[in-house]
């Protein structure tokens, strides 16, 4: 589905990537991880198109992301921030409905399956019941949910994500991971996720992407991930690990 080849950008004077490398394939649920500052929101902004100096090749169903019209872009992939810098004064139904202005024509209103969808999607991450209440007056978790809402309404096939459950609580946080769990497995959407929570990586994710000093220093599974060798590569420091009393699955423990 997603093909990234020789990827190399420069930011200033830093070199973010040096012929950076992955495939992504369809239905993967696959966990973005890496130190701060290694350049993981800069590599969804790239496949997005919104930053464009970059050279190398980024190709969405063997065809370059520069070549598809960005309308055309939108209707495939849909990218859920960390969080909104700016609120503006919308609704949460209007939010949501944000999410189909890819597929419509200039200035054509949304139509019926338009709106069921949005309402749909809405009900989905179960913030329909307050569809009226101003994005401003959410708490960080309900807003989080309609902005996943919005990006679920576009009906893509690959969803990009950026940290969605930071800051949240432990209850925003499930329901949240669930709601991905469960429209990854039943309706096979592709999700790329930029993660610092390792534990819910090796849960969820099918496929582990670990990016440090401008190149993929890991592409594999979850349980290949979680090993201290392994994980000092990546981070450079040492981490306890157990295993997960009823998965198997090492987890990392605090350290004291």
């Amino acid at each position: 589905m997603l093909s990234v080849r020789n990827l190399h950008y420069r930011f200033g004077s830093r070199t973010l990537f040096r012929e950076l490398s992955f495939d992504i394939r369809q239905g993967e649920y696959v966990g973005l991880i890496g130190p701060n500052g290694v350049g993981k929101t800069t590599l969804l902004r790239c496949i997005l198109r919104i930053l464009s100096d970059w050279t190398g090749s980024i190709e969405y169903g063997g065809v370059s992301v520069r070549n598809i019209r960005r309308k055309q872009l939108a209707r495939k992939i849909a990218y859920v921030q960390q969080s909104l810098s700016t609120v503006f004064a919308f609704t949460v139904r209007q939010a949501g409905e944000l999410g189909r202005y890819p597929h419509l024509s200039p200035l054509a209103p949304l139509s019926r399956d338009d709106r069921n969808i949005v309402e749909e999607s809405l009900e989905a991450l179960g913030v329909r019941h307050f569809s009226e209440r101003m994005i401003d007056s959410l708490s960080g978790g309900e807003r989080q949910k309609v902005l996943l809402a919005a990006a679920l309404a576009q009906e893509p096939d690959l969803l990009l994500l950026d940290e969605p459950t930071t800051f949240l609580d432990y209850r925003h946080q499930e329901e949240i991971c669930h709601y991905l769990r469960r429209v990854n497995r039943e309706r096979k959407l592709t999700i790329l996720e930029i993660t610092h929570d390792l534990n819910r990586a090796a849960l969820d994710c099918s496929h582990i992407i670990a990016l440090a000093d401008g190149q993929v220093v890991f592409d594999g599974s979850p349980d290949s991930l979680m090993s201290p060798e392994r994980l000092r590569t990546i981070f450079g420091i040492d981490f306890a690990l157990a295993k997960h009393p009823r998965l198997g699955t090492n987890m990392i423990l605090p350290r004291v």
